[in-house]
């Protein structure tokens, strides 16, 4: 039986989420390979056969293909099931088989992968992939952003969803398959380990059209900087404000599909606040560490009152566990109850347009891994009159890193920032992500019970 191009709407996203998902299997690792693999062949590589039990489950494994890439691109993927290589029509880059048939892709070319296959998983720009029969595949950014979005089916769903929402802002404009995907990789604060992979992509897949979209643009410059350093997003951002050009043509790709070459990653050189005392500007999505040296630190935050119509503006925290919850009331450190953590973080008023916060990293209790600072309208009024808002962080009194906002609108309250820990350190990350429902909305979403809000 050939199977050619047949169509995906029988498989929802649900049942290929569950189908990777399940408990027991290894089938992200196999579909790490299987990504890369494709990815090479979308760009001229050889075609790529894999050996399933059945065509259902064929249909699962090119399902999930498809899904990680923009759905506008859709069709630029092209699957057939088959069981002999002289059923294949031209120009597919996946083939299903049955497991039975495998041995007769021996020779033809073809990268061969079992879906229970014993595969050797590599490392970005250090090992390829190796599959069970020897051949080396070019790890890509492709399996780097499907394994960021891989950890449970709500984080999976939650970006999917957001990966479309992207692709449809952009509908006019041909946008690069990984490209929205690498986006809500870039917008969603607890997949940062994998802001270097969305950098990557955004940096060289951004359509000239993003320059047209405010926040979007933001958003993508504040990856780069917090992916690939802000010298780097800078020099990104302003080839992309320039005007129509070629897109920048960073470095020309070695063969996906090649015999390994065991290339030392680079090390990027070690970024502490620390280390540089004049003021150090951060963008939106860039996060920077924290001197070891120093447990006590300041973070003021001010707005711009309008001239008439003066708005009710106060300053919140959030004490997080590692599941980036409050495990109670004491948790949530707002005006009413200022001090929080056991007196390791503090609110104070400094003036009309500026608050504070004080965090003593010292004295926190380890339960905490994350602190969310927030800024909250009560009453009438939008962001869109704050604006531009600044965040200004200080180590001993002295300011060390800022960041401002120029993009608020309809939103009534705003995650300025967050401290973190990471690999035992701790960072501050810019985010200025905004919520339309205020005060009610943001402290929800972080675990905190509100009257009439769950």
């Amino acid at each position: 039986m050939t199977q050619s191009d047949p169509s995906l709407s029988a498989v929802t996203r649900a049942e290929i989420l569950d189908f990777l998902l399940e408990p027991g299997t290894w089938r992200t690792g196999v579909l790490s390979l299987l990504l890369d693999a494709v990815e090479a062949s979308l760009t001229g590589g050889p075609v790529v056969v894999l050996g399933v039990r059945d065509l259902p489950v064929g249909r699962l494994w090119s399902g999930a293909v498809s899904m990680l890439g923009a759905p506008s691109s859709a069709d630029e993927f092209r699957w057939q099931h088959a069981v002999d290589p002289a059923q294949v029509g031209t120009d597919r880059h996946l083939i299903t088989v049955p497991v039975s048939s495998l041995a007769l892709w021996a020779g033809s070319g073809a990268v061969v992968i079992g879906e229970d296959d014993n595969c050797s998983l590599g490392e970005m720009s250090v090992d390829p992939h190796q599959t069970e029969r020897g051949t080396s595949v070019t790890v890509t950014q492709a399996s780097l952003l499907a394994e960021a979005v891989l950890v449970d089916s709500e984080t999976a769903h939650a970006a999917l969803d957001l990966q479309e929402s992207i692709d449809k802002k952009f509908a006019s404009v041909r946008v690069h398959r990984l490209w929205p995907l690498a986006m809500a990789v870039a917008s969603s604060p607890e997949m940062h380990e994998s802001m270097g992979s969305a950098a990557e992509v955004i940096r060289a897949h951004s359509p000239w059209a993003l320059v047209e979209q405010t926040e979007m643009l933001n958003l993508a410059v504040g990856a780069v900087a917090g992916g690939l350093g802000r010298d780097a997003a800078v020099a990104w951002r302003d080839r992309l404000t320039a005007g129509p050009a070629p897109e920048p043509i960073l470095h020309t790709p070695e063969p996906l599909i090649r015999l390994p070459e065991m290339v030392p990653a680079p090390q990027p050189a070690p970024n502490l606040v620390g280390v540089q005392p004049e003021l150090r500007t951060i963008v939106m999505g860039e996060a920077v560490d924290l001197s070891p040296d120093s447990l006590r630190w300041g973070c003021s935050v001010s707005w711009t009152q309008p001239p008439s119509n003066f708005l009710d503006v106060d300053l919140v925290a959030f004490l997080l566990d590692e599941n980036r919850k409050v495990n109670g009331d004491q948790d949530f450190v707002f005006y009413n109850t200022p001090v929080g953590g056991g007196g390791a973080v503090k609110l104070a008023t400094l003036a009309p347009d500026t608050q504070r916060v004080d965090i003593d990293f010292g004295a926190l209790a380890p339960r905490y891994h994350r602190v969310a600072l927030g800024v909250v309208i009560t009453g009438s009024g939008s962001f869109s009159q704050l604006n531009p808002l600044r965040m200004v962080l200080t180590d001993n009194e002295v300011p060390i890193v800022d960041s401002a906002c120029v993009h608020g609108t309809t939103e009534q309250a705003m995650i300025v920032g967050e401290f973190y820990m990471r690999a035992g350190r701790w960072r501050v990350r810019s985010v200025w992500q905004g919520y339309d429902g205020g005060l009610a909305e943001l402290a929800t979403s972080y675990g905190v019970v509100v009257d009439g809000h769950g």
